[in-house]
């Protein structure tokens, strides 16, 4: 993107200036607007140092681990028991006896895919909302990125409208010196010179602040900026904020089910051994079991659980449909500027075109001795004018496609 910027200033603020004459003003460098292909690491940059996003990235984690811990045949861990009798507080006979039990409790028939639908929506949430906070750092990336390239082309125009005019002052003192122009000219390019001075400083000290708040977001070693195309036939199922709205309806409908179900107590299922003698000198019997417990009755605030569950799920569809069509309204609003951005683009570099040729012709006419020496800086100022707002158009054009992106819910 930024390559094609530079090719469409080169173009539109050289190419027409080419045409101005001797008297038409000197050029300095080109404004450009640098991307390397190593550039899109200011993105990756900006991540590292945001703290919703560090903070988002901890959350999905858990939400891993909690998807992992969903078991795949015990609702919860296994427990163990020990026992030991004997006799010796009563006859003292010798009886002795040894027991051990494991058990763990199993899950209700539909309990686990419940819990294990719902430990994924939960992760697939998580990681939405991941991709929401990275989204909106690459909006204010975004906004921060083009903001310092406009600041930047208005400084380098207004420095080059000022070394231009300088030299204009230099040629015009000589020519009054030597009695060939008047006074008043001189004057009047002099304060032309001051005017196009106080521009630049003022335009320093907007790139001054525009320069800071972009390298607040990505540091002072900050590297250009690299956007991402949009690709053919994105849509907006794609992004973040609806996928987001998707899995907390999922995860209201499966909690819904887990909740209905987990009112039930946990049956228990386990395996027993016991070693047992009658009296001394009695051989050791052993005998093993199968173990099943089932809790009777039902936890009374089961119902209340699931129906504040279905109400998440309901929430979330809700949702989903306002933000599509709100995510629909920023993605027109996205296409209609960018189609906007280009039209006043081809305005922009027609009006510098003809602007050129008037400041040719009225270069002619001052050296013919037909237009006054006013009538002359009037066209450079109107050209300078103009080619400034052409340079920024172009601007306009790649922030506008950054929009679409964004609009897209796509990462930088």
């Amino acid at each position: 993107m930024s390559r094609t910027i530079a090719s469409a200033l080169a173009l539109g603020v050289w190419g027409a200036a080419s045409v101005m004459g001797g008297g038409a003003p000197a050029h300095a460098q080109e404004p450009t607007i640098t991307a390397s292909a190593e550039a899109q690491s200011a993105f990756s940059l900006a991540v590292a140092r945001d703290a919703e996003i560090t903070g988002a990235e901890a959350e999905l984690r858990a939400a891993q681990q909690r998807a992992r811990s969903v078991g795949v045949f015990f609702e919860g861990a296994p427990s163990a028991t020990l026992s030991y009798r004997d006799d010796r507080g009563g006859a003292g006979l010798g009886y002795r006896e040894y027991e051990a039990e494991v058990s763990a409790p199993i899950f209700l028939p539909g309990e686990r895919g419940a819990a294990q639908r719902a430990a994924v929506a939960q992760q697939d949430a998580a990681l939405a909302r991941l991709e929401l906070a990275r989204l909106d750092l690459a909006a204010r990336l975004r906004a921060a990125w083009w903001d310092r390239e406009r600041a930047q082309v208005s400084l380098q125009m207004a420095r080059r409208q000022a070394a231009d005019v300088s030299d204009l002052v230099a040629a015009t003192r000589r020519l009054t010196e030597a009695g060939v122009q008047a006074r008043l000219d001189l004057v009047q390019v002099e304060a032309l010179a001051a005017e196009a001075e106080g521009a630049a400083i003022a335009a320093e000290a907007d790139f001054a602040a525009a320069d800071a708040a972009w390298r607040a977001l990505v540091g002072e070693e900050a590297p250009a900026f690299v956007d991402s195309a949009v690709p053919a036939g994105a849509e907006l199922i794609d992004h973040p904020l609806v996928r987001l709205r998707q899995a907390e309806q999922a995860y209201g409908e499966a909690a819904a089910q887990q909740a209905a179900l987990a009112g039930f107590p946990s049956p228990e299922v386990g395996l027993l051994a016991r070693r047992e003698r009658g009296a001394f000198g009695q051989d050791e019997d052993d005998s093993f079991g199968v173990m099943v417990r089932v809790p009777l009755g039902r936890d009374p605030g089961t119902g209340a659980a699931a129906a504040e569950a279905r109400a998440i799920a309901v929430r979330a569809r809700a949702a989903l449909a306002q933000d599509e069509r709100s995510l629909e309204g920023q993605l027109a609003t996205a296409r209609s500027r960018l189609g906007t951005a280009e039209r006043a683009l081809g305005a922009a570099q027609q009006r510098q075109a003809s602007l050129a040729e008037a400041l040719a012709l009225a270069e002619r006419g001052r050296r013919e001795g037909a237009l006054g020496f006013i009538e002359f800086l009037r066209a450079r100022s109107a050209l300078a004018e103009a080619e400034r707002a052409a340079a920024l158009a172009v601007i306009d054009v790649a922030s506008a496609q950054s929009a679409l992106a964004q609009a897209l819910g796509i990462l930088p």
